[in-house]
């Protein structure tokens, strides 16, 4: 067990990969955790980028958007994208391998909604459902409601995935105020930005801010409302890695998943990956 097991969770931080689809190693792996080799992979959250196919019928799995042929499709050579469903089918037998697992983050980056955009909240928590993820696994808005706006601790989210819908204002916006909805929405932060966002407006808690190129901003406003929690990407050097874990992050996501000493949390041989955010009680 983590000496951070009694921690709230949005005071930790933890490793993430970026573009976890496009890494060339499964989600297992990237899973993985080696306190020998603490940099190596040891991610507790993902990233999934989304466009909508088959007449909503399903998602792959692409940075690109727009039409191609179907999957299996000769017209697709060396195409090695996969469908949604499979890899939350990897993530969900991860998870029912390791009861009371670690809380797994996973932003789904939303790159192309084109079909029944006005059902999209309700299609896709049905396809999410048909995965294998709920109310039972995973952590939702509705329960950080419940609980006044305060997140469980590491050990209480124990067994549980967080999903995050990114992508596109207008999709994230209209998916947050839908009815019950299995997915947080995040909202785009800019570096730089010095004021905390308007919650009372918009009580989306999840931020996102992009680190290509120099990070060099403070996250002091994000400790001012008792939710949030801030994720960085693109943390691709050792400079941005110590200057984003200096800020404030919880959720850093790397490309560097192995041959990079710095993209570590704990720099000890302890069997934990966690590690408290500079600056919470």
């Amino acid at each position: 067990m983590s000496q951070y097991e009694h921690t709230p969770f949005n005071y930790l931080a933890f490793k993430a990969s970026h573009n976890s689809y496009d890494q060339g190693v499964d989600l297992e792996i990237q899973l993985s955790f080696d306190p020998a080799d603490p940099s190596r992979d040891g991610c507790r959250g993902l990233e999934l980028d989304l466009v909508q196919v088959g007449q909503g019928s399903d998602w792959e799995v692409r940075h690109s958007a727009g039409w191609r042929p179907p999957l299996g499709d000769p017209r697709r050579v060396n195409d090695k994208t996969r469908r949604l469903s499979e890899w939350l089918g990897d993530l969900r037998r991860w998870c029912d391998a390791r009861p009371g697992h670690d809380p797994v983050v996973v932003v789904l980056d939303i790159k192309s909604v084109d079909f029944r955009i006005q059902t999209f909240p309700d299609d896709f928590d049905a396809a999410l459902r048909a995965a294998g993820f709920n109310e039972d696994n995973l952590f939702n808005p509705s329960d950080l409601v419940l609980m006044n706006w305060s997140w469980p601790t590491l050990g209480e989210m124990r067994g549980h995935c967080v999903f995050v819908i990114s992508g596109a204002e207008g999709i994230k916006s209209n998916y947050a105020k839908s009815h019950n909805p299995l997915c947080f929405a995040d909202r785009y932060i800019g570096r730089g930005v010095t004021t905390a966002p308007n919650f009372k407006k918009d009580p989306r808690v999840f931020v996102n801010i992009d680190c290509n190129g120099r990070f060099e901003t403070v996250l002091d406003w994000s400790r001012r409302h008792p939710a949030m929690f801030v994720r960085v990407y693109y943390v691709n050097d050792e400079r941005s890695w110590r200057e984003v874990r200096k800020a404030g992050a919880n959720m850093l996501a790397t490309d560097f998943l192995l041959g990079a000493p710095w993209a570590r949390i704990d720099a000890s041989t302890a069997p934990e990956i966690w590690a408290k955010v500079p600056g919470t009680p």
